[in-house]
């Protein structure tokens, strides 16, 4: 950025292995938005695909290539890269709301003392079980409605950061970028955190049984992996964990999900399958906090 080109009210990243073909779909719903905003937009891309053209993309956007990247790689590349004063995370597979910049700009505005606001996460693959049981495992909490008052969990589809507080966690870390972690250490740090449900997106996400399987498996190893590269002398403890949490775990979401006011009749039917995959989940977490997160975050995507 040159002296005499203006800084970006906010950077929004998002980071993919498919290139394009689901960074597209991710922009669309965001472009007219942010160019009317003046925001900056980092596309973190590992697939081998080509770049777009080059007028496929408004003024502010930025195509930054990581052959062979890992998701929490490129996080971690978008962050540092970011100019804006407010860094905005989101999916290749999310859809953003029409007012998501203006939403993400008036909440900072609102909060000048948030380290970072999560926003309202909607389920927007709606046709099987497995898909609705993966979304109350990862995206209960950030149902609406959501709290205002500061919060201690924030979803990482739908984040964004006051970059002056986020800079500092980030250099404490692995070099991986894991929002549970960060968020978790901005707390420790007294920073607060807030929800907002006015920052909405539609998550899409439908892979099949065994492969939503396979993606639980592999985020809870990359989640616990990382954070024994963090802090390993607390990794025998979290192995422990991971073993007894499946069922307290599953309950906790049903009861999240119950209080958003989901139907208690999907609920019990998505029971079996979200224990399914919260046992995946947790066999990950066991792995990883015993052996590092290996290559797992490669198979988040």
């Amino acid at each position: 950025m040159t002296d005499t080109e203006p800084m970006p009210p906010l950077t929004i990243t998002v980071a993919s292995h498919e290139g394009w073909p689901a960074l597209r779909n991710a922009y669309a719903p965001m472009r007219e938005q942010a160019e009317h905003a003046g925001v900056e937009i980092l596309f973190i891309d590992a697939s081998e695909n080509d770049p777009p053209d080059p007028d496929e993309l408004g003024p502010g956007v930025r195509w930054i290539k990581m052959p062979g990247a890992d998701i929490t790689e490129m996080r971690m590349r978008g962050y540092r890269e970011a100019r804006g004063p407010i860094v905005a995370m989101t999916e290749d597979h999310v859809d953003a709301a029409p007012d998501w910049v203006e939403a993400i700009l008036r909440a900072h505005a609102e909060h000048p003392d948030a380290a970072a606001i999560g926003g309202t996460v909607i389920n927007g693959s709606t046709r099987y079980l497995v898909d609705w049981a993966s979304f109350y495992a990862g995206h209960s909490p950030s149902m609406a409605p959501l709290p205002t008052v500061p919060v201690p969990y924030i979803n990482g589809a739908n984040l964004s950061y006051k970059q002056a507080m986020l800079i500092p966690v980030l250099d404490g870390l692995s070099g991986r970028a894991i929002e549970t972690l960060i968020n978790g250490e901005l707390s420790r740090r007294g920073h607060p955190l807030y929800s907002d449900h006015r920052i909405r997106v539609v998550h899409h996400q439908s892979r099949g049984y065994v492969n939503t399987m396979k993606l639980h498996y592999y985020a809870g190893m990359s989640f616990e992996g990382t954070r024994r590269m963090d802090h390993p002398e607390d990794a025998k403890r979290r192995a422990v964990r991971a073993v007894l949490l499946p069922l307290p775990r599953v309950a906790k979401r049903l009861v999240t999900s119950r209080q958003k006011g989901e139907p208690i009749g999907r609920l019990a039917l998505v029971t079996p399958s979200l224990l399914v995959l919260e046992t995946a989940q947790c066999a990950g977490e066991f792995i990883g906090a015993l052996r590092g997160p290996g290559r797992s975050a490669e198979n988040l995507h």
